[in-house]
């Protein structure tokens, strides 16, 4: 059974020459941390974040940013396997893209995974570990991140720290920090994983937490007024093989899989204690009247531009077997169709307001009926009577690889 365009709520429909055809995504009702997508919805999660970066191009600081998934590569748009309308510029931001920051840390935290589950299977150690401090609404955001990474810093350089890794057969770090805001303003913590060559006993991890412990509070001291409160500003859990769920107490021990995914994760889920993620302050940016979550935006992409998302031991990314660079996102699948990028500029243009709705109608028309299905999509989406124009190929099978449709635009 074919694709039938005329299934589609009449939202999407006919969009006609004019954005103002098609509401703003950030006014519909279907879009928000707070309500669900309609049942006609294909991949609902998936739009959610296309209208979240559709935001960016009018938001966002950052030139590729206002590029990502809008401006062609090529010539051709495939849509692949999973319906993935590629062949559009990325911007591989791993901090403010709500489209490749997620892709990237996935692999990066399977990437983790994998290592930390041959370590443990090889009779090493693993620990993770959180580190945060005192912050109030005063603080700016780029104050707070910096003394939290230098904190760390000190941790690193401390000779007390030093020596007991010494002599437990440390093999290094991988660090990230998470950023969240709350009633007390920003908060970035970061978390770390240790390796060691073997697991560490009870007593000589409570040593170790107390000597972190220590450097850190006596660095957020001397570089601030700040304060890190004992038993909450470093916590230290070990990190077991397993499933999480087999494994007790989540304040007790980690599993791999948790551990890898508080370390990439980019908090697309609402906060503990009624926080916001980066995310959820960009669902909340829908018009001018929007100032203070855009402002709090712009404070986030200013704060974290630049910086990478992990930081590790020198040589150890090496030793487990994982790439220095970030992961490219996932263009690779058998193509199931093809968008002109002709047609993609005018949907572009003349739907200004609502790209992210047609991208998601087109990609679930490849899925539901291939070449003519996105055909009829598109010929929909524009308005346009009769037949497109002739297509380079009718049906197309391959493996398509970054970069393999034409160079960057």
């Amino acid at each position: 059974m074919g694709f039938d365009p005329s299934q589609l709520n009449a939202e999407a429909r006919g969009l006609g020459n004019y954005g103002n055809n098609c509401a703003n995504p950030g006014h519909r009702p279907e879009f928000g941390p707070d309500s669900g997508e309609r049942d006609w919805v294909p991949g609902a999660g998936r739009r959610e974040r296309l209208a979240l970066r559709e935001r960016l191009w009018r938001l966002s600081s950052i030139a590729d940013v206002r590029k990502c998934g809008k401006v062609p590569r090529g010539s051709r748009l495939p849509v692949v396997e999973g319906g993935r309308l590629t062949g559009l510029c990325t911007c591989h931001s791993v901090w403010v893209c709500p489209i490749c920051a997620p892709e990237i840390r996935a692999a990066r935290g399977a990437e983790i995974a994998s290592a930390v589950a041959v370590r443990l299977r090889d009779g090493g150690g693993v620990t993770f570990g959180t580190g945060t401090l005192s912050h109030s609404g005063r603080h700016s955001l780029r104050s707070t991140y910096s003394l939290v990474v230098s904190a760390w810093h000190s941790v690193s350089v401390d000779l007390s720290v030093r020596k007991f890794r010494k002599a437990h057969g440390y093999w290094g770090f991988i660090r990230t920090t998470e950023i969240t805001h709350g009633v007390n303003g920003w908060h970035p913590h970061v978390h770390w994983l240790d390796l060691w060559e073997a697991e560490l006993e009870g007593w000589e991890l409570i040593e170790y937490r107390d000597l972190v412990f220590g450097a850190w509070s006596r660095a957020v001291s001397r570089l601030s007024d700040r304060k890190a409160a004992a038993g909450r500003a470093v916590v230290l859990l070990p990190v077991r093989s397993g499933d999480a769920e087999t494994l007790g107490n989540y304040l007790t021990e980690m599993s791999v899989n948790s551990a890898s995914f508080e370390l990439t994760s980019i908090s697309t889920k609402t906060a503990r204690r009624g926080g916001l993620g980066p995310f959820d302050i960009l669902a909340r940016v829908h018009s001018v009247e929007s100032k203070p979550w855009i402002d709090l935006w712009w404070e986030y992409e200013k704060a974290t531009r630049g910086r990478r998302m992990l930081g590790t031991s020198r040589g150890l990314l090496d030793r487990l077997e994982i790439g220095t660079e970030d992961p490219e996102p996932s263009e690779v699948g058998p193509v199931l169709a093809f968008v002109s990028a002709e047609h993609w500029s005018q949907l572009r243009w003349c739907t200004e307001a609502g790209l992210s709705g047609a991208q998601a109608v087109i990609e679930a028309a490849a899925v539901e009926g291939g070449q003519l299905a996105v055909d009829d999509a598109v010929r929909m989406l524009l308005g346009i009577e009769g037949p497109l124009p002739e297509r380079e190929a009718d049906s197309v099978q391959l493996e398509l690889g970054p970069g393999d449709d034409g160079g960057m635009f």
